[in-house]
C-alpha cells in the first residue's frame, strides 16, 4: 500500500494517505485545508469520518489471510477537541483490538500537528468468507505486489487547489437563527461554504428539527475496493445532517459542537457508471 504509488480517488481529493503499516496497526494522515470549512468557519467533527475510516478498516485487514474480504459495519466517533482550521496535518493511528473468524474490531486515535488528542474512534468489521483463489496466484501476488507509478497529473490535486466558497461573518450568525441561516443557504441568499464547493455536500430542505442534505455519489469519493463509495464519506454526510438538524433549533449567536457520532452501515453503495480515475483533474 505504501509502495504502490497510485492510490484511490479519495486519496487525491482530500490528501488522505497511509504513512505506516505494521501487523495490527496502520496510520493515515490528512491535511487540514480551507476546503474543509463549513459556514461557521470550522472543520466539523463529521469530516473526521473521511480520515478515520481508512485506518479503521486497514488495521483489521493486516490480520486477515490473503483473499479475505471484509466490510466495516459501524463507525463510532467521540470528539475531545475541536479541529482548529490553521493548516497542518491530522494523524489517525489505528490499533487492532480483535480479529476472529467473522468479526474484527479496531481503534483509532486522531491527533493534530502538535500531538493533541482530538478524537477516539472504533469500528466493528464483518469478515466475509475467503475467496477461492489458486495458491499459485496468491503466491505470485505476494511475491510481486503491484507497484503502479503515480501519473504526472496536469493539474494540482483538488485539495491543493485555491479554495473557493465563503465562511459567514459573525454578524450573520448573531442576527439570524440557525434555521434562517440554513434556509438562506438553500435559496442561495447566502454564499456556499468551501466544503460545498469541494464535494457538493449541501442542505436541500430545512424545518425546525428536520433537515435533508445531498452529496453527489462522485467517483472522487471511491474507496480502493471495487469502486465502492468510501464509508467515511457516508459518515461525513450523516454527521453533517445531524449537526444541521441541531442547528435549526438554535437562536442567533449560539454556537454548538457534537460530542460523538455513530454511523451504522447497512449496505455498500456503488456509484453508477464509475470510472476508476476521473478523466479531468
Amino acid at each position: 500500500m505504501l509502495e504502490s504509488g497510485l492510490g484511490p480517488p479519495i486519496r487525491y481529493l482530500f490528501g488522505l494517505a497511509p504513512t505506516s503499516v505494521e501487523p495490527g496497526g496502520v496510520t493515515f494522515t490528512m491535511p487540514v485545508t480551507g476546503w474543509l470549512l463549513f459556514p461557521q468557519g470550522v472543520v466539523s467533527g463529521a469530516t473526521l469520518g473521511i480520515l478515520v475510516d481508512a485506518p479503521l478498516g486497514c488495521t483489521v485487514q493486516t490480520a486477515l489471510p490473503p483473499a479475505t474480504p471484509f466490510t466495516t459495519t459501524e463507525i463510532s466517533l467521540k470528539f475531545l477537541r475541536t479541529v482548529v482550521p490553521q493548516g497542518g496535518r491530522l494523524t489517525a493511528k489505528g490499533r487492532l483490538i480483535h480479529a476472529g473468524k467473522s468479526t474484527g474490531v479496531s481503534l483509532v486515535e486522531v491527533t493534530d500537528q502538535v500531538g493533541r488528542l482530538l478524537a477516539v474512534t472504533s469500528t466493528r468489521c464483518a469478515i466475509l468468507p475467503r475467496v477461492e483463489v489458486p495458491w499459485e496466484v496468491t503466491e505470485q501476488a505476494l511475491k510481486h505486489p503491484p507497484r503502479l507509478p503515480e501519473p504526472d497529473w496536469p493539474s494540482p490535486h483538488p485539495y491543493e487547489r485555491p479554495v473557493t466558497g465563503e465562511v459567514l461573518p459573525q454578524e450573520t450568525w448573531d442576527g439570524t437563527d440557525g434555521l434562517g441561516v440554513l434556509r438562506s443557504l438553500i435559496t442561495g441568499d447566502l454564499p456556499a461554504p468551501p466544503l460545498t464547493r469541494f464535494c457538493g455536500i449541501a442542505p436541500v430542505d430545512a424545518d425546525a428539527g428536520a433537515t435533508t442534505w445531498k452529496m453527489p455519489a462522485s467517483e472522487w469519493l471511491c474507496a480502493p475496493i471495487q469502486g465502492r463509495l468510501y464509508g467515511g464519506a457516508i459518515a461525513m454526510l450523516a454527521g453533517t445532517a445531524i449537526d444541521g438538524t441541531v442547528q435549526t433549533t438554535l437562536p442567533g449567536g449560539t454556537a454548538f459542537a457534537p460530542v460523538d457520532l455513530k454511523v451504522y452501515s447497512c449496505a455498500r453503495f456503488h456509484p453508477t457508471g464509475v470510472t476508476w480515475w476521473p478523466g479531468e483533474r
